[in-house]
């Protein structure tokens, strides 16, 4: 294996597990720009909120675009792949392959730290069940929703992880 291939699959399993983040904070973002568009702060609250905002989606957008699908360019601009002396290095392992297992851990991962999460959450719901006035009024309900699409998440990178390989190397190459 060439040390540009392990480069880029290190690079890849980085923008998948950044992805992943990005989805855990989009919710927070989403209601910031809520809050801006509809309900009346200080101007200059909403200006610093607008531009926090702004600038996290394009910061979150820029790494997933650069980790996942302009990887070559990354390696080149950081000069990874000459800090390494030896050009191919022994790994008996195809970059599917490697990708595989990338995709498979960060989705195990995902599932198992929001499956507890998300069993909390659901307990600390159905206690409060009586004291709200249904779903949408419960605290509970976005940590519910966030964890809940999370395991989903998971499970899917999991169960889909040769699609997810396979249309990452097709938009690389």
């Amino acid at each position: 294996m060439k040390t540009q291939t392990l480069w880029q699959i290190v690079i890849k399993a980085i923008g998948i597990y950044v992805l992943l983040q990005f989805v855990s904070i989009a919710p927070q973002l989403f209601v910031n720009v809520f809050q801006i568009a509809f309900l009346k702060a200080e101007e200059t609250v909403m200006v610093f909120q607008a531009v926090v905002t702004i600038f996290t989606i394009s910061l979150y957008a820029l790494i997933i675009w650069f980790t996942i699908f302009r990887t070559n360019s990354l390696i080149n601009r950081l000069k990874l792949s000459e800090r390494i002396d030896e050009d191919m290095l022994d790994l008996n392992i195809s970059k599917a392959a490697l990708l595989n297992i990338a995709v498979i851990v960060i989705g195990g991962v995902t599932f198992a730290e929001s499956l507890p999460n998300f069993c909390h959450q659901l307990f600390l719901y159905f206690i409060d069940i009586n004291t709200y006035d249904g779903f949408k009024k419960s605290p509970h309900s976005p940590w519910l929703i966030e964890d809940g699409l999370k395991l989903i998440i998971g499970y899917l990178l999991v169960s889909f992880h040769k699609s997810i390989v396979n249309f990452i190397i097709q938009r690389t190459n």
